[in-house]
């Protein structure tokens, strides 16, 4: 599985210089290891959704990936309007008769009259209703988004209402946030998830790929926390390097808390 080979490379890579620091914050606070690092594992659970594409701020990542689905659909499902001013350019009469044509579902005619008129590239695209998405889950890689490439023969002139079109737009845009919402799935750490934004949490409640573990010691004490992503595409939205640069952050961030911490007596702690 993709997610805890993702994870559990960046942990052992790193793990020394995170250990460092928690033994360090450990002795400085007079409190156990363990509370130390659940207090770190909200920070880096932020930091693993924010890597996961769409990587942008907060703010930025949703409208992002809203648009981004737009860009996909546009791109396999084309609309006669898009297409009709190519063919007016050339020919108002031929075009209004192309637009009637596809409007009534009659490809064959559509297609004979682009061809007429030189335009091969709009005569291959099939025409008939909205299939449901099934083009767009078809021409779609692993990795979720659609094939940089889309040939003009997986492309679909939408005849009838385009309505099916946006009402589909708008469910997929619903699931924007949703491989990042998988590593939230049974987290609840003390004090709660600080860091990620609302509409992420709000995405968990569909998340069905994550899954989060407590590995202990003999002793039954915190061994380690794994925050696990099954996503089938998780390889292709978030990187081995991903992991370790969530690691390097909150191992640094417990490092500047070592520095003020200790102030002017490093001799606090060795």
């Amino acid at each position: 599985m993709a997610g805890p080979k993702i994870i559990e490379t960046a942990l052992a890579r790193e793990q020394a210089n995170f250990d460092r620091h928690l033994g360090q914050l450990s002795k400085l606070g007079g409190q156990t290891a363990e509370k130390v690092l659940w207090k770190y594992s909200s920070r880096f659970v932020a930091q693993l959704v924010r890597r996961t594409q769409p990587a942008k701020a907060a703010s930025k990542a949703l409208d992002v990936g809203r648009k981004a689905v737009d860009r996909d659909l546009s791109r396999i499902y084309i609309l006669p309007s898009r297409v009709y001013p190519e063919l007016q350019r050339q020919s108002r009469e031929s075009a209004e008769a192309w637009y009637w044509a596809v409007k009534n579902g009659h490809g064959e005619l559509a297609s004979n009259i682009a061809a007429s008129m030189g335009l091969h590239n709009i005569a291959q695209i099939t025409v008939g209703p909205f299939d449901g998405g099934r083009r767009h889950r078809e021409t779609r890689r692993r990795g979720g988004r659609r094939k940089a490439q889309v040939d003009s023969r997986q492309q679909l002139l939408i005849s009838g209402n385009p309505k099916s079109v946006r009402d589909y737009a708008e469910q997929v845009q619903k699931r924007v946030g949703l491989t990042k919402a998988q590593w939230l799935i049974g987290f609840n750490p003390p004090g709660g998830i600080r860091g990620v934004p609302k509409w992420v949490k709000e995405q968990e409640r569909r998340a069905t790929s994550g899954r989060f573990q407590v590995e202990r010691k003999g002793n039954g004490a915190v061994r380690l926390l794994v925050f696990l992503n099954d996503t089938p595409w998780i390889q292709h939205v978030f990187r081995p390097r991903d992991a370790q640069g969530a690691l390097n952050l909150v191992a640094r961030a417990m490092g500047r808390e070592v520095v003020k911490q200790l102030g002017d007596n490093p001799r606090k702690v060795r």
